[in-house]
């Protein structure tokens, strides 16, 4: 076994957001507040569309989280919950409504202004939302890219990536590898940047909890298997193995994404 491509990068959770990523996002849907609230009658414009749409699907989700043989304190079975809960939901439009109602209504002449001036008091919320689980792991082309957008470069054998590695990143071996067929090098690079982001949030979410990590490890390195060219005989990529692409924590509490490739 030999390792032909080895590189650890870092995950800062630190860096700010710029500032023109939250005005971007307020601007958009202040520009939009007329057109999502016209969409939202839309969809949702009587009591019948709303029990389909909403409370159908919520119902199903919350039935299927209580556990069957759960009886609470009152005596009340599964059964008995989540009729109440389906209950509640259906006389739940008329509230949902006039709250929305409220929201994007005009006042002094200007349309949607409550809606609008609750987005200047969440901007903040949501840049410290897109940092945790977006921008900590894709980076920006303006401010840098962030791990998963290097990653995907690295196992496509991107040379341009080298040009993107930022003080914390290092390489322990080798160069950029393309693990994949040259035909799916594409859509192979797309899957794994959704699946490293989609894993690194839930990790971030989860208070880095070590079986979540193993979990979403486990998800990320069946799927780059299923892209690896057989011709170039690789160790099979696993969890911890002689080839992955695994989230880690180091020594320094700090989140890392390791990308290690091998061949037989």
């Amino acid at each position: 076994m030999k390792i032909i491509s080895h590189v650890i990068l870092y995950v800062s959770f630190n860096d700010t957001v710029s500032p023109r990523i939250a005005e971007q996002w307020e601007e958009s849907l202040k520009l939009n507040a007329e057109r999502i609230n016209n969409k939202r009658q839309s969809r949702l414009p009587d009591a019948d569309r709303f029990n389909e749409r909403v409370v159908e699907t919520s119902h199903k989700g919350y039935g299927d989280y209580v556990n069957p043989d759960f009886v609470s304190k009152a005596g009340l079975s599964k059964e008995h919950i989540t009729a109440k809960h389906l209950k509640n939901l259906k006389t739940s439009f008329l509230k949902y409504q006039q709250k929305l109602d409220h929201t994007f209504a005009t006042v002094d002449g200007v349309p949607a202004k409550r809606f609008k001036e609750r987005l200047a008091l969440t901007k903040g919320n949501y840049a410290a939302a897109v940092q945790e689980r977006l921008i900590a792991f894709t980076g920006t082309k303006i401010e840098g890219l962030g791990p998963v957008s290097i990653a995907g470069m690295w196992l496509t054998n991107d040379l341009t990536v080298l040009g993107s590695l930022r003080g914390g990143d290092k390489i322990k071996e080798g160069a950029p590898f393309l693990v994949a067929t040259p035909a799916q090098r594409g859509s192979f690079k797309v899957t794994l940047n959704q699946r490293l982001i989609q894993a690194g949030a839930l990790i971030a979410k989860s208070g880095f909890q070590t079986g979540i990590i193993k979990q979403q490890n486990d998800q990320t390195n069946h799927l780059v298997q299923g892209f690896v060219d057989a011709k170039l005989k690789l160790v099979k990529f696993a969890t911890e193995g002689d080839s992955h692409v695994d989230y880690l924590m180091g020594k320094d509490s700090q989140l890392y994404l390791e990308l290690q490739v091998s061949q037989k």
